[in-house]
């Protein structure tokens, strides 16, 4: 019996664990979101800035910020892959302490 109530124990611990770590993953991925967002609608400004003072300058610097924001979105898309993956793998070990403990207890 004691074995169970510190496997129990145990469990309870992971599972903390693991909600923390979802729960940041989520917030990491919905912030990375924004930036995506705000980064493309600052993209649209520029080039309409571009259309408009139509400048040699303006265009260099507007690729320049243009290849940074490939790479930036690029990395994000990665990070976001990974981290809906990573969930994934998260949820389903939830499920299957739930289902430890439930075995266990009965």
């Amino acid at each position: 019996m004691m074995m169970i109530a510190m496997m129990v124990e145990k469990m309870e611990m992971a599972l903390l664990i693991v909600v923390t770590v979802v729960v940041v993953g989520m917030v990491v991925m919905i912030v990375l979101v924004m930036m995506m967002m705000m980064i493309s609608g600052l993209m649209v400004m520029n080039v309409m800035v571009v259309v408009m003072m139509g400048d040699i300058m303006v265009m260099n610097v507007m690729v320049m910020v243009l290849l940074i924001v490939v790479i930036v979105v690029v990395v994000g898309m990665v990070v976001m892959t990974v981290g809906m993956m990573v969930m994934n793998v998260m949820v389903m070990m939830v499920f299957v302490m739930i289902v430890v403990i439930v075995v266990t207890v009965v």
